[in-house]
């Protein structure tokens, strides 16, 4: 049987990184999910190559219809050879976290049209390989929940103009994040699948306020008995491992992007 999947998503600046690192270190430190094998995936943003696909995207707005493609072709390789990782036979976690999903993948080439900030030659090339991606994963028998973190909108742009990149600062406007979140909170990764004729053992949704109450409700689903607050104490990023994959290629998806192009 395949591990249990967990997806943390949510908009720019809800809090997921930092719900994934409170998350790991709890376990870490034995407080939760004791005796059994946890992976954690990071979010592809945070690698080098993301960063540097970003910066070149943000300075070229608003006519980075391009760059926004080829950032999102990166993104989406990237979290779905994750994915495939965790779903292979020769995985031995129990459960995986991942920090944004190949299935929430999509929702920011939604929004940017919506937006007009890409036409739709771009939106479609995205959709496209979006669907090859989706399409070469195998779901069977896995059971995902997905953890949406959705805060306020004040909240999400006060953690944007505090995380330190410069890039964002200007670019990133409250109305992209609003609109982010509707398509986060409308996007049905079960309705995605069962259109793709992906089986899937069942698929959960679960929205919070806060990273806090995300990380809160699993501390305390793991340890009933506990009435104490748990410990928060704060946590250095976790180094991505992104630049070291082995990446996983569908058939023919060379001729649509090479990923390890960016990593030489």
């Amino acid at each position: 049987m395949p591990p249990k999947i967990k997806i943390i998503t949510g908009p720019i600046g809800a809090g997921k990184t930092t719900a994934l690192n409170r998350i790991k270190e709890s376990y870490k430190r034995k407080e939760i999910f004791v005796g059994q094998n946890v992976g954690f995936f990071d979010e592809p943003t945070d690698s080098t190559v993301a960063n540097a696909l970003l910066k070149e995207m943000y300075s070229r707005f608003p006519l980075a219809n391009a760059q926004f493609e080829t950032l999102q072709r990166y993104l989406l390789a990237v979290e779905a050879n994750d994915l495939c990782n965790a779903l292979s036979s020769s995985s031995n976690y129990d459960i995986v976290y991942f920090d944004t999903s190949v299935l929430f993948g999509i929702v920011f080439p939604q929004t940017a049209y919506d937006l007009e900030i890409i036409n739709y030659e771009t939106y479609l090339n995205c959709l496209t390989f979006y669907h090859q991606m989706i399409s070469n994963i195998n779901f069977e028998n896995a059971e995902v929940t997905i953890l949406k973190v959705i805060p306020s909108m004040d909240k999400c742009m006060e953690q944007i103009n505090q995380r330190g990149r410069t890039f964002e600062l200007g670019s990133v406007s409250i109305d992209y994040v609003a609109k982010l979140t509707d398509k986060i909170r409308s996007h049905c990764v079960g309705q995605i699948l069962a259109g793709l004729e992906k089986p899937i053992k069942c698929c959960i949704d679960r929205e919070y306020k806060s990273n806090d109450d995300l990380f809160n409700d699993i501390f305390f689903n793991e340890n009933p008995n506990i009435i104490s607050t748990p410990l928060n104490t704060p946590t250095q990023p976790l180094q991505s491992s992104h630049s070291n994959l082995s990446f996983y290629y569908p058939a023919n998806q060379e001729q649509y992007f090479n990923v390890q192009g960016y990593l030489d």
